[in-house]
């Protein structure tokens, strides 16, 4: 079966087309992300939230985790202070079961399958994509609570300087610069973070301080019929935490992203697009020998074929290199893996239904792997309401800590989900929308510690399924958003509730802009939680406050108040979070 699906796309894309050139003309709100091709926001089915650049700028955060954690549907847990692990959670899925791209490349480390996102500073994004559906059929690996598509910056229209000083001594210097070119335009933007951080670990007064330097850089061009889109991101620093003794020690962090991406539209019909990515997480502890190391390389070449004007066919191949090099507690690590996938989407639309079926096919080395795949239907009910019927089984496949590190098992199997959704959308007028879904999400086969020999095996179940509900309207020029998720996410096999996730979770956004003058206000309320060990976590209501003041073209002043009403909460048990934080900083631009 999957020899002739290989053969079937190797000879459409071999056929003669004519070639003509391609409208660089973008409009701003495509969405990528929801089908791994271009789509308006009414053509797609599954529950997806954008977060712009005005939303990034106004949120005053210094990190994406906190800028997440006012969505609706995702829950944030943090180890430390800033740059410690930082895990996710996406309607109820582990953090390594929610796949996270920097432009379109998978970040998650091969150690633990979960990103290193507490290193991508806000600065340096332009737009966020989350997709709160499985797509292990198009995106492979991790994407079984969704998808979270980070998109870096790319504006060369001007040069700006930025900086930003404030609570724990926090200075941030932004500097971007770009030019237009003959075929294109190409960007560079510059990040430093320091902070001395705060005492992070109950009962203790050391402070955990964090620095990070990000380059970013990009180039967009066109020559006639063939488009290149090309970025790099890369984040280096030193992080300080305590260890399991309270001593305090620290690390080195390098994460690299690379992406290179040729688009050609063959014809009216046929468009081909090749993507190489290579993604790099290396972490070296200074108070020792230790070290992770993980590197994917990957190959991705794709097909859309436009077989009428309802009708678009999606086929494409991905080849994979993953390495993985480790030493920890004198445990050494080194594997070296590939894995080939085949994968096909069809989605049909006109002007009252949207169909959208994909599947894929993987073959990793040293994995059972099984077929997974998306259906997905939705129904204009009419003009102003779509009804919107989702189903996917996805997988996680075991990283190399589940199979070599402590308590290892090289027999394991990957971890399966089946995710229904159903939803309804409503959107009366142009500036107000409401979105309720409700999901169930079963996940078989979860890799967990059995403590009678101390070794993972594929022993456990869980079941998360809920509401999310989102409303964004506007009232005499405010921009309001309110949102609620009400889930039940449990250890089938425990018959506990799921680490770290509560059970309720609620948030509200303001915004208004008086001229020169821009308010935003964001609230976030969670129930409690379990922890390890027992223990149980208090609910915590968390509220951040940002002013921006346009003085003219050229400068730009801002202020944010975090944790504004300085709640005592923690996210993982035996740290605190940062009480309440104040920060100032402007923008300067010498063009307007």
């Amino acid at each position: 079966m999957r020899n002739r699906l290989f053969l079937t796309i190797l000879f459409l894309s071999f056929m003669n087309y004519e070639v003509i050139a391609e409208d660089s003309g973008l409009i701003e709100n495509l969405i990528i992300t929801a089908a791994k091709s271009q789509q308006l926001p009414n053509e797609i089915i599954v529950p997806i939230i954008v977060i712009d650049q005005s939303d990034i700028e106004l949120s005053g955060v210094n990190n994406i985790a906190e800028l997440l954690s006012f969505v609706n549907g995702i829950n944030i847990s943090i180890n430390g202070g800033p740059g410690q692990l930082t895990s996710i959670f996406v309607q109820g899925s582990n953090s390594n079961q929610v796949l996270i791209l920097v432009d379109g490349i998978a970040i998650n480390d091969s150690a633990t399958g979960i990103a290193a996102i507490q290193n991508i500073h806000p600065d340096m994004v332009e737009r966020i994509e989350i997709v709160k559906s499985p797509r292990a059929s198009l995106y492979g690996s991790n994407a079984v609570g969704g998808v979270i598509n980070i998109f870096t910056k790319r504006d060369s229209d001007r040069t700006t300087l930025g900086f930003k000083y404030g609570s724990d001594k926090t200075q941030i210097i932004n500097i971007s610069t770009g030019s237009k070119t003959t075929h294109g335009k190409l960007g560079l933007h510059f990040n430093d973070y320091d902070t001395d951080g705060f005492p992070s670990q109950e009962a203790s007064n050391i402070n955990s301080k964090h620095n990070n330097r990000s380059i970013n850089g990009f180039y967009d061009g066109q020559w006639d019929k063939t488009i290149i889109k090309a970025s790099i991101l890369d984040s280096r620093g030193t992080t300080d935490y305590l260890d399991f003794f309270a001593n305090p020690i620290s690390q080195d962090f390098n994460n690299t992203t690379f992406s290179f991406n040729l688009n050609q539209e063959k014809n009216e019909v046929w468009k081909s697009n090749i993507n190489f990515g290579l993604s790099k997480d290396f972490l070296d502890q200074n108070n020792s020998n230790d070290f992770n190391h993980s590197k994917n390389v990957i190959l991705e070449w794709k097909n859309n074929f436009s077989l009428n004007k309802n009708n678009e066919l999606l086929a494409g191949i991905t080849l994979e290199n993953e390495q993985f090099d480790a030493s920890n507690y004198s445990l050494n690590i080194h594997t070296n893996l590939n894995n080939k996938a085949l994968f096909l989407e069809n989605i049909f639309s006109n002007e009252k239904n949207q169909f959208l079926v994909a599947i894929r096919f993987n073959d990793k080395e040293g994995i059972d792997d099984k077929m997974s795949w998306n259906l997905e239907y939705g129904h204009h009910i009419s003009p102003n309401t779509r009804l919107l019927l989702n189903a996917g089984k996805a997988f996680r496949n075991p990283s190399s800590f589940d199979l070599y590190g402590f308590g290892g098992n090289t027999l394991l199997q990957p971890e399966y989900s089946e995710k229904i959704s159903l939803g309804l959308s409503y959107q009366p007028n142009s500036s107000t929308n409401i979105d309720l879904h409700y999901f169930d999400n079963r996940v078989k086969d979860l890799i967990a510690f059995n403590y009678l020999d101390f070794k993972l095996y594929n022993i456990e179940r869980s079941k998360t399924s809920g509401i999310d509900l989102n409303l964004q309207t506007t009232i005499n020029k405010w921009i309001l958003n309110l949102n609620a998720t009400l889930q039940d996410p449990e250890n089938l096999t425990t018959s506990t509730q799921l680490l770290r996730r509560p059970k309720n979770s609620f948030g509200i956004g303001v915004r208004r802009s008086f001229e020169k003058l821009t308010f935003n206000l964001s609230l976030a309320k969670n129930s409690s939680r379990n922890d390890f060990g027992g223990v149980v976590l208090d609910a915590y209501t968390l509220a951040n406050l940002s002013i921006r003041y346009q003085l003219n073209n050229h400068w730009t002043f801002n202020s944010s108040i975090n944790n504004l009403n300085n709640e005592e909460y923690t996210l993982a048990n035996g740290y605190v979070a940062p009480d309440r934080k104040i920060y100032f900083g402007f923008m300067y631009s010498p063009r307007g």
